[in-house]
């Protein structure tokens, strides 16, 4: 499972090794670290994997409508719940006789 951190990172123990940068003009620029001792030919090679990927299902028309679809469902169901009043059970309460209006 991926991580995904969008609040920031402990750059002095959890070191930056590669990244991706969408650019105005619509090209992707991938960084990579080219320290040695910082990142393993294997590591690197996963990570051009990764982001050779995540360009081919950007391309993929049928996935981004599914993805959609499916954090339109997502943000519904969110929605959904945030405005679920809740209610809490007070004991004792009104009288069931009508006629006792001084039990209100």
């Amino acid at each position: 499972m991926i991580k995904t951190n969008l609040t920031g990172s402990d750059i002095s123990n959890n070191p930056i090794v590669g990244s991706m940068h969408f650019m105005k003009n619509g090209d992707v620029n991938l960084s990579i670290l080219d320290k040695n001792d910082m990142i393993s030919t294997h590591d690197k090679s996963a990570l051009l994997i990764t982001a050779e990927f995540l360009l081919y299902a950007l391309e993929r028309d049928e996935w981004m409508l599914q993805f959609l679809n499916s954090m339109n469902k997502n943000l519904k169901d969110i929605e959904k719940r945030s405005l679920k009043r809740k209610f809490r059970v007070i004991e004792g309460g009104r009288s069931k006789d009508p006629e006792d209006v001084n039990n209100i």
